[in-house]
């Protein structure tokens, strides 16, 4: 019987069942129904390795560092052929190495029970590089967990998760809620819910605005081209603006979520 460290006598094609079982993975409703998706690149299968979410991995040299890691780790390694990477691969040019991953199990419930700061509540998002970067800067801020609802580009496609960065593992999402559970959640939790607006009275940088990034708050974070549904400016939402400079209309939904996450992290800084 043929060991996971031992280099195999050939490469597996794109026809092979367990090429086109982890291709499957491209769409949506089979990573529903797998509750697993793919990562593509070093940078993604290395953060994906680390959070021990691989299942099993495809090279095409048997020999690259990541290949020794995962079968150290037990990893199953499948050396494929160049065609079957590409059948694997989104991009124009494949990086030559492909990870089948589990979706981390985490639930709302899960993340308010940890008594979060400020989450990132994304509302209709449809650019998976907007949903992506929002992930990335959500990490390098501090954002306790990024919630997509109905509707938003699915939080695990190929195109998201390149736009993490490779850190999709450092910050929970939850992916997919509804959206009037989720407001309740909110509510019942006593968050506080910031959208913004360009004709808002108040901007990001109020000291009345300021005060609330210090107890639990959610950014609510609207489609690029419609922003956030009426439903979810209710009362109780507080609506807020980023002062422009240069006639600036707006900016991009993942630019204007940077701003306030850093504007949220450095008022907790200095509350410390």
């Amino acid at each position: 019987m043929s060991r996971s460290f031992d280099r195999p006598t050939s490469a597996l094609g794109p026809k092979s069942d367990v090429v086109t079982g982890a291709r499957d993975l491209l769409q949506n409703k089979n990573r529903r129904t797998r509750n697993q998706f793919l990562v593509e690149g070093p940078q993604g299968v290395e953060a994906a390795l680390q959070a021990e979410l691989v299942s099993s991995i495809f090279v095409a040299d048997w020999d690259t560092e990541l290949a020794v890691i995962a079968r150290e780790h037990g990893v199953r390694v499948n050396l494929v052929t160049t065609p079957a990477m590409e059948a694997l691969s989104e991009t124009v040019s494949p990086q030559g190495i492909v990870a089948v991953c589990s979706i981390p199990d985490v639930s709302l419930e899960d993340v308010l029970a940890t008594k979060p700061r400020q989450l990132a509540v994304c509302v209709g998002i449809s650019d998976p590089g907007n949903l992506g970067t929002i992930i990335r800067t959500a990490a390098a801020s501090g954002v306790d967990a990024v919630i997509t609802t109905a509707g938003s580009v699915d939080a695990w496609s190929g195109k998201v998760v390149r736009a993490t960065a490779g850190t999709f593992t450092s910050v929970p999402v939850i992916a997919g809620l509804d959206e009037s559970m989720l407001r309740r959640a909110l509510q019942a939790n006593n968050f506080t819910m910031l959208a913004t607006t360009g004709g808002a009275a108040h901007d990001i940088y109020d000291k009345t605005i300021v005060e609330m990034y210090t107890k639990p708050h959610a950014w609510l974070l609207g489609n690029e081209a419609h922003g956030l549904p009426e439903q979810w400016l209710f009362d109780g939402v507080v609506q807020v603006k980023i002062p422009m400079e240069r006639e600036v209309e707006s900016l991009n939904v993942a630019s204007a979520a940077a701003v306030c996450f850093f504007a949220s992290q450095f008022a907790q800084r200095f509350s410390a």
